[in-house]
């Protein structure tokens, strides 16, 4: 199960994307999170799942959450970041999980 940020929302926390490989069921996208959940500074989340492709996780951080700490926190939980996508002012529902068809 994907536990949720504890986190106070920020409003003008910046969210940036993340392409990440291997993430293929609930589960995974459960183990990424949890990784995340432990960076101080990461106060919502999202993923696009794509099985057998490439996920999107949406990170927003209050203060800094390196690209460097966000891609660490994934390989621990066992997947392959491919690489920072974009910075946007759009947020990720807070522990949103969303499934791309």
């Amino acid at each position: 199960m994907t536990k949720q940020t504890t986190a106070t929302r920020i409003d003008d926390a910046p969210a940036v994307e993340y392409g990440v490989r291997g993430l293929t069921c609930g589960l995974c996208v459960g183990a990424a999170m949890e990784e995340l959940r432990l960076l101080p500074a990461v106060v919502e989340w999202g993923v696009e799942l794509v099985p057998n492709g490439e996920s999107t996780v949406t990170v927003a951080s209050a203060g800094e959450a390196s690209g460097g700490e966000v891609a660490a926190a994934l390989v621990r939980a066992g997947f392959h970041p491919t690489g920072r996508r974009q910075a946007h002012s759009r947020r990720p529902a807070r522990g949103a999980k969303r499934h791309q068809a």
